[in-house]
């Protein structure tokens, strides 16, 4: 999955702006890099760590969390 995919994802509830500074907030904390392809267990870390980051509004961990259900389902 492309990195721009994901934050497009997020974006549908949150907003590209919201999305992107999640999604980068979370990259610096768990060491994942942001460019070109991430594998399906890189994803899962960096929503996982938005849904649980104190941060994070609810809408932004409900869609995270949401992210999340549809990588499972498409694995």
């Amino acid at each position: 999955m492309q990195h721009t995919e994901l934050i497009d994802q997020l974006a549908d509830s949150v907003g590209k702006a919201k999305a992107k500074d999640a999604l980068q907030r979370a990259a610096g904390q768990t060491g994942i890099q942001l460019a070109g392809t991430l594998g399906t267990s890189e994803a899962q870390k960096l929503l996982s760590f938005i849904a649980e980051d104190d941060e994070s509004g609810t809408l932004t961990t409900v869609s995270a969390n949401t992210v999340k259900t549809r990588l499972r389902a498409m694995a």
